[in-house]
């Protein structure tokens, strides 16, 4: 446990430090950008976590693993219309992934498979089913329908929300 707090330490203040140097971030990859956020977010470090994140995400093209860390920033402190943002670009991504593998190609991301159309809540990867009851619960459902939510997402959040009830 001391061993892993250490760890993160040190990766944190590589990053974070004073001593940091602005090519050292093009030298990161998405993976490191998300591990560097996970690290950041153990640490309690929420503002660090969120901008390695969002490093993820801009640099590794829609990183899911991005999104997925951010959708648990922003759930956690309760800012729905970013979370609903977060939601909504991880089942695009999923949605690209299920036709690629409909198609025949690879489908790399175990949240994509069987990945149904059309949105149904009993087809939602658990991270993001529990992601949106989690803010359902915590905000009700008129915070979610404040947000500017696509067609897919209003499905989704409606069949939740009818499972829910």
């Amino acid at each position: 446990m001391f061993q892993a707090l250490y760890d993160d330490l040190a990766m944190f203040s590589s990053a974070f430090g004073e001593e940091d140097d602005a090519g050292d971030e093009a030298e990161r990859t998405t993976a490191e950008w998300v591990q560097l956020g996970h690290a950041a977010c153990r640490l309690q470090a929420f503002v660090e976590a969120e901008v390695a994140f969002r490093h993820a995400v801009e640099q590794g093209e829609g990183s899911y693993l991005g999104w997925a860390g951010l959708l648990k920033l922003y759930v956690d402190a309760d800012c729905v219309p970013e979370a609903v943002l977060c939601v909504e670009q991880m089942l695009l991504m999923l949605e690209v992934e299920a036709q690629r593998a409909r198609q025949g190609g690879p489908c790399p991301d175990d949240d994509a498979v069987g990945l149904r159309q059309g949105g149904a809540a009993d087809a939602l990867p658990p991270r993001l089913s529990c992601a949106l009851r989690q803010l359902i619960a915590s905000n009700g459902l008129a915070a979610l329908r404040s947000c500017e939510l696509s067609e897919t997402m209003v499905r989704v959040v409606l069949d939740l929300y009818s499972a829910a009830s």
